[in-house]
């Protein structure tokens, strides 16, 4: 467990080196918002005949909205599980 551990504090100093603002672009509004965004679009198409382009259009504005605040969440709650490292202490709070 304490290895474990370990590697997820690496991680979080990686991720605090990355920056708050471009952690929530990144983590947040691609990989989450865009993602969700088209298999959201698949799934509505296959299974509620919904038309494929305006739910593509849509999701693509809403879904990578959400992903802001979905980032900043994330942001914040390994903030709080493995607080400021000394690689990101002063970029954190941004």
């Amino acid at each position: 467990m304490a290895r474990h551990d370990e590697n997820d504090r690496k991680r979080w100093a990686d991720m605090q080196r990355m920056g708050r603002t471009r952690f929530i672009l990144v983590r947040g509004v691609l990989a989450w918002g865009l993602t969700t965004a088209v298999l959201y679009t698949l799934l509505m198409t296959l299974f509620n005949d919904a038309a494929p382009l305006p739910t593509l259009l849509l999701s693509l504005v809403l879904f990578p909205l959400g992903g802001i605040g979905w980032g900043a969440l994330m942001w914040r709650v390994f903030h709080r599980r493995y607080g400021a490292s000394s690689v990101g202490a002063a970029r954190v709070g941004r």
